[in-house]
């Protein structure tokens, strides 16, 4: 008679072994904006155990520490971006545009307004008027008849 295998950890082996995150490398990847999944998973265990080994090592949720880690990231980006605009005219507008509310803006007068309101009206006007010419009927409602 055949006995079944145990399934589960091998006799003198009780635990797995503990996980220990290397938190430089944890710091490194929300320094470029991971995610705590993506950082998580690049370090092939789950958000729940860096959660709870965050608690540990810091006393605050890995959350917490991605976030404020995330934060000189994007201090570093906006470095490099400052930078990057003394020499490029593209970059300075765009940082103008996003970060001091400036916009392309083109008035149109009075005039141009009533102009190109003139020409729309025109066009579906012109467009009505062939679309009746060549399906006449297709365009009454039948209810409309006697």
């Amino acid at each position: 008679m055949k006995t079944k295998k145990k399934s589960g950890p091998k006799k003198g082996a009780k635990y797995k072994t503990r996980f220990e995150p290397n938190w430089d490398d944890v710091k490194k990847l929300a320094h470029i904006q991971c995610t705590t999944y993506e950082i998580a998973s690049f370090l092939d265990t789950s958000v729940d155990t860096m959660n709870y080994r965050s608690k540990e090592n810091f006393g605050r949720t890995f959350a917490e520490m991605v976030k404020e880690w995330a934060l000189s990231g994007r201090c570093s980006l906006r470095r490099m971006q400052w930078k990057i605009a003394e020499r490029s005219a593209t970059m300075a507008i765009f940082l103008g545009k996003n970060m001091l509310g400036q916009a392309d803006k083109v008035d149109l007068g009075d005039d141009s307004k009533k102009l190109i309101r003139d020409f729309m009206m025109e066009q579906a006007h012109d467009y009505n008027k062939k679309i009746m010419q060549e399906n006449p009927l297709d365009h009454i409602d039948e209810s409309e008849l006697c």
